[in-house]
């Protein structure tokens, strides 16, 4: 089960949910990612072309959890006008410059969890892929930040996409989905608003060959 701890807004109690991945965004990508067959944490869903849900329209999405039970991906490449401080004000004494607030997706903005990127994680942080973790408490963000305060390359994420068992699997069979293996060099691209045209443009009209579960041929 995935926990959330609670940030606010401004003065209001406007409440948020938000995804922060600590790394540095100036790493240069890789040349390509390599498709993927299947749904499963450490994915890119990256919307076909036309689209027609707002939400998703070109939009690029990384998988964090998929199981029996569900499904839950945040979007990677549409920035807000909110900064991490607008977000979670009680961070102001770690934080010392304004960084930028993402749109995760829209579910539940009303808590916090975050992704960090580092060669070895805490022992309680989930991997999502090689070098990126993914974590639900306060106490952890607190301590990546004091761990390292002269390093505050964040991307935060408001909000998050959420599937139901099965709803993932049928949307990827519809055809909604190309699916790639996520690379850090991606997720914390230093140009997230071209990203979706950058992925799409290596996937041929006719899309890729999917399979919806790993034991599928």
């Amino acid at each position: 089960m995935i926990k959330y701890f609670n940030c606010a807004i401004g003065t209001g109690i406007v409440v948020l949910t938000a995804f922060i991945l600590v790394g540095s965004v100036q790493a240069r990508p890789a040349k390509f990612l390599k498709p993927a067959y299947y749904p499963e944490v450490g994915i890119f869903l990256v919307a076909k072309r036309g689209l027609p849900d707002p939400n998703f329209r070109r939009r690029v999405l990384l998988l964090v959890q998929h199981n029996d039970r569900g499904s839950l991906g945040v979007i990677v490449n549409r920035r807000s006008r909110w900064t991490l401080l607008d977000v979670i004000p009680s961070l102001g004494r770690l934080v010392k410059h304004r960084t930028p607030v993402y749109i995760g997706g829209p579910v539940r903005m009303n808590r916090a969890s975050f992704l960090w990127r580092s060669k070895k994680g805490f022992s309680h942080l989930r991997k999502v892929v090689p070098g990126v973790y993914f974590g639900d408490d306060r106490r952890d963000l607190e301590r990546i930040l004091k761990r390292y305060p002269g390093d505050h390359r964040f991307r935060v994420y408001v909000g998050y996409a959420g599937w139901v068992a099965g709803q993932l699997s049928y949307e990827i069979r519809r055809g909604d989905w190309h699916m790639l293996r996520a690379e850090p060099s991606y997720i914390f691209s230093g140009k997230p608003g071209s990203l979706w045209q950058r992925l799409i443009d290596r996937i041929p009209y006719g899309g890729m060959i999917v399979s919806t579960s790993p034991t599928t041929t």
